[in-house]
């Protein structure tokens, strides 16, 4: 499985020839943050070059680990998922502090992105990807995840965040901005994504994150080709959730495909 997840700002990937094809996919749609393997020197490099970043352990899933680290007047300060920053007075002690919580687990380190907000709250967005019963790619929908007060990642389904529609976030974000012509941006790139899977891998759906800055530039945040569904039951229309539940279905009696019962929503 290729999985990427995200927390206010920071995104993540699998190693392996997985990670690599979407590395270089998204660098190619020059929309993912720098990111490299974390190592005391890339740690160094990445806090001294931007103002903050995110590191992931490798494997995990819902934003289960997730740092945040950034420079301070004091030091060096980080944060696991949520809660009060830790404060450290050197990289040296920062980096073993992590090292020798979780010494056998690998890490990525991202550029921090300055994601746009909702009510002072970094958000980001699930673009819900499935093939129809031709075998070809068809938006389903979409839905905005909006981040917890004091914390790095955005993931409701762990209480971390909340989930709002897209339209209300967008428009809350850039007040003058054309709301639909971003949602068709975010829908032509999923697309493209999806497409750019098919070369590496036959996938028959994906939850594809995309998230916008302050600037309005568009960042994938997330391919995720075993995504969870219920955050679509958490809005007040649930007609996605149905139709979503409706594809699945038909697609697993249509196509006769052996899709665990458990893969469906």
């Amino acid at each position: 499985m290729i999985r990427w997840q995200t927390l206010n700002g920071a995104l993540r990937w699998g190693s392996g020839d997985g990670g690599s094809f979407l590395r270089q996919t998204a660098s190619s749609f020059l929309i993912c943050p720098p990111t490299a393997v974390l190592t005391a020197s890339s740690l160094k490099k990445f806090v001294t070059k931007y103002k903050a970043a995110y590191i992931k352990p490798n494997g995990k899933h819902r934003g289960e680990g997730i740092i945040k680290v950034w420079k301070t007047s004091a030091g060096y300060a980080f944060v696991r998922e949520q809660g009060e920053p830790l404060v450290f007075s050197s990289l040296v002690s920062l980096y073993r502090t992590i090292r020798k919580e979780t010494p056998k687990t690998k890490y990525v380190i991202q550029k921090a992105i300055d994601l746009a907000e909702v009510e002072g709250r970094p958000h980001d967005f699930r673009i819900m990807m499935m093939r129809d019963t031709q075998r070809q790619w068809r938006y389903v929908g979409m839905l905005a995840r909006v981040a917890h007060k004091d914390c790095v990642i955005t993931n409701a389904k762990r209480e971390h965040g909340k989930v709002i529609n897209a339209e209300t976030a967008l428009k809350q974000s850039f007040e003058d901005a054309d709301v639909e012509k971003l949602k068709q941006q975010m829908i032509q790139l999923s697309y493209q994504i999806c497409r750019r899977l098919d070369h590496y891998q036959y996938y028959w759906k994906a939850g594809v994150d995309l998230a916008f800055d302050k600037k309005g530039k568009l960042w994938m945040i997330e391919a995720n080709t075993w995504p969870g569904v219920t955050a679509f039951r958490k809005l007040p229309d649930q007609s996605t959730y149905r139709k979503i539940r409706a594809m699945a279905a038909a697609y697993r009696r249509r196509r006769r495909v052996k899709i665990p019962s458990k893969a469906l929503p």
